[in-house]
């Protein structure tokens, strides 16, 4: 029995080539450290968007794992002496992200919600980290997959704002270029009831 020959993949997005989305990566410098935290599940869902965002932003780390508290990389972040990381999630301890004079790291958790629960209710140091949450009133675009509330965002639409709220500015909506892209190939393959709906 001869098994289907594996799609060509692009090894820089990681997606099927004839759906490569480099053309709408561009480099994002940003003073704050990005590390995402990846549950591995995630990792192999082919509408999420935390490569697009370790793909444009500079030094950003992306680490797929369910012990963070173990991997060599997270803790390498956070032993840093100056990380001053901050985990963006909300919750009744978390305050709002504003502009930051000096550098710190962000760590965005990157999953369902039920993966992200329980990656903080396995890993101590991680949940223990002081809680950021993103200004008020944003809402999500992400139309190719379903968000159990209105304000509930994707990681990319996440970090976009997080950024935006530390460094005080709109250099990060450059973000928004492959995530669109993306989108659209979606609904361009979805039949026309599920457009509409």
């Amino acid at each position: 029995m001869n098994l289907p020959e594996a799609r060509p993949e692009c090894a820089r997005c990681q997606r099927p080539t004839k759906v490569c989305l480099c053309a709408h990566l561009r480099p994002i410098a940003t003073r704050t450290r990005l590390l995402i935290v990846q549950h591995p599940r995630e990792h192999r869902e082919a509408r999420g968007t935390a490569r697009l965002v370790a793909s444009c932003v500079t030094g950003s780390a992306l680490v797929v794992t369910t012990r963070p508290d173990d991997h060599p990389v997270v803790r390498a972040w956070l032993d840093a002496p100056d990380a001053r990381p901050v985990l963006l999630y909300p919750g009744p301890d978390a305050v709002a992200l504003s502009a930051e004079p000096a550098p710190r790291t962000l760590v965005v958790v990157d999953g369902t919600w039920p993966q992200s629960r329980k990656l903080l209710r396995c890993n101590p140091r991680l949940a223990a980290l002081p809680k950021a949450t993103l200004p008020a009133g944003a809402t999500s675009t992400y139309r190719i997959r379903r968000q159990p509330r209105p304000e509930c965002l994707s990681t990319l639409e996440a970090v976009a704002a997080a950024l935006g709220a530390m460094e005080a500015g709109d250099a990060f909506t450059g973000l928004y270029a492959p995530f669109e892209a993306m989108i659209e190939q979606w609904l361009a393959h979805l039949p026309p009831a599920a457009v509409s709906g």
